[in-house]
């Protein structure tokens, strides 16, 4: 293995350690020397990589949780049927991740909780990734407008944010009383409000 991806490689462990701390203790309550040990590496390792704490939380958001949280939604406009694909997301998501969403809860909307009001710079990139999911699904609803699947009379922009928040809300209720019965519930019911936007029986 080359030295190019050996140093890659390290970044990428130290990042998703660091993203694991901030998911088990929040920003403000992880340290460096938690770092150190969760990731097996010396001080002097990570800040080769990396110039500070707030460099790697950057840098978690923008290539762990953006990647994760948002970007996963981009085609989700694409095929037959966008509002079944939405709800292929939300099954996806509950299989893949539903046993840590019910017990540590979302990795963005829990540094949004913790940071956004103390903190502009994150404010202002949790913002962005949140207004990136909600494109993406008002992409898809438009989409399914526009074959007559939806009634033409659904509001897509506040459909979206309506549904961002309800999985962010289902992902918070789940994480207090840690119950994964709760999440799956829930995601039910967000299928089931989409689905009574069809503009006729499927």
């Amino acid at each position: 293995m080359s030295k190019i991806i050996k140093k890659k490689t390290k970044r990428e462990d130290i990042l998703a350690k660091a993203a694991s701390l901030i998911l088990e203790k929040g920003y403000e309550d992880f340290s460096m020397h938690d770092l150190e040990e969760k990731s097996n590496c010396a001080r002097g390792c990570i800040y080769y990589h990396f110039k500070s704490k707030k460099e790697i939380t950057e840098k978690v958001i923008d290539e762990i949780i953006k990647i994760k949280f948002a970007d996963s939604w981009k085609d989700v406009y694409k095929g037959d049927n966008p509002v079944e694909s939405i709800c292929g997301m939300l099954d996806g998501l509950l299989l893949k991740q539903g046993n840590a969403l019910a017990k540590k809860g979302c990795p963005l909307g829990n540094i949004a909780m913790e940071l956004s009001h103390k903190d502009k710079f994150f404010s202002k990139k949790i913002q962005s990734i949140v207004a990136l999911q909600i494109s993406h699904i008002e992409k898809a609803l438009t989409a399914a407008k526009s074959k007559g699947i939806i009634r033409k009379n659904v509001e897509t922009d506040a459909t979206a944010k309506f549904i961002v928040s309800l999985i962010e809300g289902c992902i918070m209720t789940a994480k207090t009383f840690q119950d994964k019965t709760i999440l799956e519930n829930c995601f039910k019911l967000i299928k089931d409000y989409l689905r009574n936007l069809y503009a006729c029986e499927k």
